[in-house]
């Protein structure tokens, strides 16, 4: 009797502890829903410009440099560092492959929040704040975009 105990205890406590995994193993996408519907919103509004410039950085680093680039005709002038985020359309991208594609039930992210600005003379909207977290539990295991200094029709 005690060892049948002992058996169904451990048998609960293995069912427990595989639920309680796989809740987390699925938990994605929080609020992707809201960010789907700003970033459709914030995207319809963006249309990249002949010629501008911006400049960002990595606040997750201890050490975050400003990253400057300048744009004309679609094409970065600068290509080092951060080759992957040349352009506005580049974090655009980054959003929706790391924030949007494949939620709720397969995506890349556990959360992401993505502030975006209008530019009062042009009306284009860009992502200036974008942190993208990519385990809850996790706390260094995530990635923040700061975009500043943006210029619509100045390349430099």
């Amino acid at each position: 009797m005690f060892r049948n105990l002992i058996s169904l205890f451990v048998f609960l406590l293995i069912a427990v502890a595989a639920t309680a995994y796989t809740q987390y193993e699925e938990t994605k996408c929080l609020d992707w829903e809201l960010n789907a519907k700003k970033y459709k919103k914030a995207y319809a509004k963006w249309k990249e410009p002949s010629c501008y410039s911006f400049t960002f950085h990595d606040a997750a680093l201890d050490y975050h440099p400003d990253i400057k680039r300048v744009i004309k005709n679609g094409v970065s002038l600068y290509k080092k560092p951060y080759r992957s985020l040349l352009t506005i359309n580049d974090f655009y991208k980054l959003i929706k492959k790391e924030c949007l594609q494949g939620c709720p039930d397969n995506g890349v992210s556990y959360s992401c929040h993505i502030e975006y600005k209008t530019d009062k003379k042009t009306g284009l909207v860009y992502p200036w704040f974008l942190s993208i977290t990519y385990d809850g539990e996790d706390g260094y295991d995530h990635t923040n975009y700061i975009i500043e200094n943006v210029r619509f029709g100045k390349c430099g």
